[in-house]
């Protein structure tokens, strides 16, 4: 987690400029929220949880996998900026008065159809994934105090360059919010759900049921 957090640092440090106009932006207001959308639960072919398998964003609950969960996030923010010009060089400074960033995330869950409902497998396997979902919400919370107190010292920023050129560099901002952001998410949330997906936790569960954990992956 630790090399990522820097790495966010790296995006903040990439945007300090001296201040043209000698004035000191006030620390802007932040609001950082966070939107999960409803669970869902979706009943499928074990083949197509495998072919679901690679993406970054899925977890899965076995080598031979029976659940998946994956989640997509989504991150917008508008902000509040205004000039401190110079006008004697015509050169100004970007302050940023007000940040809101929404960070939106769907989740689902995939169960392979082949598993018998209401079946110890099934259960065993369900609650593995409302794991996930669990982690998914506590992690993405512990992360919005570290994006906060990033969007926090990226209030001061200066620009010495025509008052032509702000607009761009507003842009900028924005999106340097964006890609940090998403850095500490990332951060935050990776190492968490790796922690269940283990290859001693893998084989814990799939004993659980006996059996009929091994009659239904000789199935597959």
């Amino acid at each position: 987690m630790r090399t990522l957090v820097v790495l966010a640092s790296m995006f903040l440090a990439s945007y300090s400029f001296a201040n043209p106009t000698g004035q000191q932006c006030p620390l802007p207001s932040i609001s950082v929220q966070l939107q999960p959308q409803p669970l869902n639960i979706q009943y499928v072919p074990q083949r197509t949880i495998v072919s679901m398998q690679s993406s970054k964003i899925a977890h899965s609950h076995t080598q031979k996998p029976m659940g998946l969960y994956q989640s997509q996030s989504t991150l917008n923010v508008q902000s509040s900026l205004r000039t401190q010009e110079n006008p004697r060089t015509n050169q100004a400074s970007l302050c940023v008065d007000n940040v809101r960033l929404s960070i939106s995330y769907t989740q689902t869950i995939y169960i392979a159809s082949e598993i018998p409902r209401n079946s110890c497998t099934h259960n065993v396997v369900m609650n593995h994934e409302y794991l996930h979902a669990q982690i998914q919400a506590q992690s993405m919370n512990n992360a919005l105090p570290a994006i906060k107190n990033l969007s926090l010292k990226g209030g001061n920023f200066t620009y010495g360059a025509p008052l032509a050129t702000l607009k761009e560099n507003a842009n900028a901002y924005q999106n340097w919010l964006l890609e940090a952001s998403n850095v500490i998410l990332e951060a935050y949330v990776r190492p968490a759900q790796n922690s269940i997906d283990t290859p001693e936790n893998y084989r814990a569960e799939t004993l659980k049921c006996g059996e009929e954990t091994q009659q239904i992956i000789r199935n597959f």
